[in-house]
């Protein structure tokens, strides 16, 4: 009797460890599962509605959770703009794309700012009276090609555990 006694004590032992096992790496992917499930996903998307307050360039956030910036720089032709405000990046891009009259809307980000699931905030866009359709077909193309000259570099948290971070350009 004893031998079985210590055969079966032994199999009880081998199935609690492969029950803790199971249970253990059950608990890693159900953690795993729920950050993926809040992952920002940022993306940059270009507007041209028939509706000069929608034309723009967006920073969308297609993701579940809040994506979290790190660090934002804006630049024009390769060259980092000294903007720390809005105002002084608007002086700077009608110099820069020969607008002098145009108002522009930005949005400029500081460490912290959170964008939220389902955001979308302008990074550039023409100013709500603004119509490319009243300026001539020349003028129009140096305006485009400006505009192609404007970069972003975007650092912002994959998750809200500020452990992995990710640029967007």
């Amino acid at each position: 009797m004893d031998r079985l006694d210590f055969w079966l004590v032994l199999a009880t032992i081998i199935i609690a460890c492969c029950a803790l096992l199971v249970s253990i790496l059950s608990a890693a992917a159900t953690r795993k599962h729920n950050r993926l499930s809040v992952k920002p996903i940022l993306a940059i998307s270009t507007s041209i509605v028939d509706t000069p307050d929608k034309k723009g360039i967006y920073l969308l956030n297609c993701g579940f959770g809040p994506a979290i910036i790190r660090s934002f720089e804006v630049s024009f032709g390769g060259v980092p703009t000294n903007a720390d405000s809005v105002d002084k990046l608007n002086l700077e891009m009608t110099k820069c794309l020969n607008r002098p009259k145009t108002k522009f809307r930005y949005s400029l980000f500081n460490d912290g700012d959170p964008i939220q699931a389902g955001e979308r905030i302008a990074l550039f866009a023409l100013g709500p009276s603004e119509y490319l359709s009243e300026i001539g077909e020349e003028e129009k193309a140096k305006f485009v090609m400006g505009v192609r000259g404007l970069h972003w570099k975007i650092k912002y948290n994959l998750d809200p555990w500020h452990k992995k971070c990710v640029k967007l350009i």
